[in-house]
């Protein structure tokens, strides 16, 4: 059997790096699985990237499409906008390869026209990395106007104060008339499967739950000390991590609750004794919020200094709005290292309170707060905490098995 994945890219952001990491652990359990991506970021050999040319035209009318979405529509709804309607031709790569099934992730950045997906003559798997394939042309829905993607977008059920030509509108249309019914839908979280077997786009098509995976030779406890050391990190204080792919930058990401936990924080005895430390930001010079250090370490891609820096903490905070099954949580969880996280989407398949970790009410800096704190003051053991996870639904084998079963029965095998 041989597989095909595509994505936009395959290192930078939580959705390309989740497609590598399903096509690695299929490779291990003996799948002929390649990669097919336009932006090549890693030395890994089964990923294949597009000419030159085709890089370069896909730069030019990505730019162009951002710019027609900031000309023609406005909204209260913050997230990437993707119109995917500019002819690529891409399919004839797909068409023309020796693959068996094509298993589509993040296609945007006009990477493929929603019209093309149906001009593909493989049976397609499409792993939903966000909402935007059951979406209009956002990414995430506006958390003041839900919904609109399971009634179907009509003029009717436009938020009223959305300014200029209904874009989520004329995308839903596009896709309306290109999907097909046989295209088979595989959520990584309980959440957005939930979610796209409502949409009006998507309720006819099969459904599966199969989460992302990891490598746990890689992420796994290490000593914390000498992983501080190493990254320059104090040992003798509680050391709390936030880290998103621009998490100061996206809203939804949740940044805002964590400087409202700060607040909270620094008015507890234990305020002397903590520290902050961010990492996936821009910003590298180091900051005081009260009695709390924020210690900023800058981007990291590989997944070594990724596992040192969860393993040199003592709590990961994630407070996103919105998510689907976070590779950070995933990340940390294999590490040892417990998380404090809200109670929403795809996170509540991860985060179990005093077994991995502390799920707060949603939107509740407080409760974020007393997370913190009650894994400071009981903290969990890293090694029960990281077998938890390894036993659990998230090893390679486990995944790569029912992606095999996914295929298999796509290809009446």
């Amino acid at each position: 059997m041989k597989v095909l994945h595509v994505s936009y890219q395959d290192c930078s952001g939580g959705a390309h790096i989740a497609a590598r990491r399903i096509c690695e652990a299929q490779r291990n359990a003996g799948i002929d699985a390649t990669m097919l991506v336009n932006s090549k970021g890693s030395s890994k050999t089964f990923v294949k990237d597009v000419s030159l040319k085709r890089k370069v035209y896909n730069m030019f009318v990505n730019m162009f499409g951002q710019k027609l979405i900031n000309a023609q529509s406005k909204s209260t709804n913050p997230i990437l906008h993707s119109l995917n309607i500019f002819p690529s031709k891409f399919y004839h790569l797909i068409n023309s390869s020796d693959c068996d099934v094509v298993n589509l992730h993040w296609i945007n950045a006009e990477f493929i026209r929603i019209e093309d997906i149906a001009k593909i003559n493989k049976p397609i798997v499409w792993t939903l990395h966000d909402m935007w394939p059951f979406s209009g042309a956002e990414h995430y829905d506006d958390l003041e106007h839900p919904n609109r993607y399971v009634e179907g977008y009509t003029k009717s059920n436009r938020p009223m104060h959305y300014i200029g030509k209904d874009l989520d509108l004329s995308v839903f249309k596009r896709k309306k008339k290109s999907y097909s019914s046989e295209i088979y839908i595989v959520s990584p979280s309980n959440w957005m499967k939930e979610c796209a077997s409502r949409s009006e786009l998507l309720k006819h098509n099969p459904h599966k739950v199969i989460p992302n995976t990891l490598d746990t030779n890689i992420f796994k406890p290490l000593n914390k000390n000498v992983c501080r050391e190493l990254l320059g990190l104090p040992t003798g204080k509680k050391l709390i991590l936030f880290g998103a792919f621009n998490g100061k930058d996206d809203p939804r990401k949740g940044f805002k609750f964590v400087k409202k936990a700060i607040d909270i924080l620094n008015e507890n005895e234990m305020a002397k004794d903590i520290e902050f430390v961010i990492y996936g930001s821009e910003q590298y010079t180091n900051e005081h919020f009260g009695k709390i250090k924020a210690n900023y370490i800058g981007k990291f891609s590989d997944e070594i200094s990724l596992s040192a820096i969860y393993n040199a903490v003592d709590v990961f905070v994630a407070p996103s709005m919105q998510d689907n099954l976070p590779n950070t949580i995933l990340e940390a969880q294999a590490c040892g290292t417990p998380t404090v996280a809200f109670d929403i989407g795809g996170i509540s398949d991860l985060v179990f309170s005093n077994i991995q970790g502390y799920l707060a009410t949603a939107f509740d800096p407080t409760e974020i707060a007393q997370g913190v704190i009650h894994m400071l003051e009981s903290p969990l053991d890293k090694t029960k905490v990281s077998s938890e996870f390894k036993k659990g639904r998230f090893s390679e084998m486990k995944v790569s098995k029912q992606y095999i079963d996914v295929y298999r029965s796509l290809l009446n095998e």
